[in-house]
């Protein structure tokens, strides 16, 4: 996953969203960049300061790099070299669950038939008038 070459970057997109990823290409109108993630600023009013969350950008997508036109983005700097453990420890804790189970059409497809199959065999058990409740 991490090869030790990385150029780790924050972004600010037009509509406002703050993300972290890894640099992967760039051109004139493109840049290309993977593992990402977003970044949230949660205010705790208590004590007037800001508690830091991220999580996966796009996290019902397929883990794949990132291809954004440059005139979706205000900024682009590089990470702050005391952030990067963090970042690669979330990038770590997040997307290696993620690669568990492999994401193919076909076992896609299984559970959509096998989910259907069930509901067949269920349809009709249980079923009390005027309640869409299974019991």
């Amino acid at each position: 996953m991490l090869k030790g070459n990385e150029h780790f970057i924050i972004l600010k997109l037009i509509s406002g969203e703050e993300i972290m990823a890894i640099l992967k290409n760039e051109s004139e109108d493109f840049i290309e960049i993977d593992n990402v993630m977003s970044i949230k600023t949660i205010p705790i009013y208590e004590t007037g300061k800001e508690q830091i969350a991220a999580s996966p950008f796009c996290q019902f997508g397929e883990k794949t790099p990132f291809v954004l036109n440059k005139k979706n983005i205000i900024f682009v700097k590089n990470m702050h070299h005391l952030f990067i453990p963090y970042y690669v420890k979330m990038v770590r804790d997040h997307y290696e669950d993620l690669r568990i189970v492999p994401n193919t059409r076909n076992s896609i497809e299984e559970k959509i038939k096998k989910q259907q199959e069930l509901e067949e065999k269920l349809n009709g058990l249980f079923y009390v008038p005027g309640n869409d409740t299974i019991n």
